[in-house]
């Protein structure tokens, strides 16, 4: 599974730098179902993740189809609610941070609905942004 999820990475990253002229892969980080933490900027850079969103906010991607067929496990939500403490407790991420997902922000169906149901749960999940 880690190798997959490596492969993946790999491959969006590829898309980014050739496609998209992003430069680099354009999320700050990705979790793949692998439940590995794989960082694509990182804290320090700005995304490309979220046209008009991007200067203010850290694009976190989860690797799968969260629309139709893959449901996020509690492992993989343990390393997002981790990675999110990551952020906090390095002054990265403000403590009263809102969570959303980029469906929220623009006409798109990621994150999916079984990944925002669990997203919904968390403590800085925001409806209204």
């Amino acid at each position: 599974m880690q190798q997959a999820c490596k492969a993946l990475v790999q491959s969006i990253q590829r898309y980014h730098v050739n496609h998209t002229n992003y430069g680099d892969i354009g999320y700050n980080f990705l979790i793949g179902g692998d439940e590995f933490v794989y960082e694509g900027r990182g804290w320090l850079k700005v995304g490309a993740h979220t046209k008009n969103y991007n200067t203010i906010s850290y694009g976190i991607a989860f690797i799968g189809n969260y629309e139709t067929k893959d449901r996020p496990t509690e492992q993989q939500m343990e390393q997002l609610v981790l990675l999110l403490r990551n952020g906090t407790d390095g002054g990265w991420l403000a403590k009263e941070y809102k969570l959303c997902g980029a469906s929220q922000l623009k006409g798109t169906i990621s994150p999916g609905k079984y990944l925002m149901e669990q997203l919904r749960l968390l403590p800085h999940f925001s409806e209204r942004l």
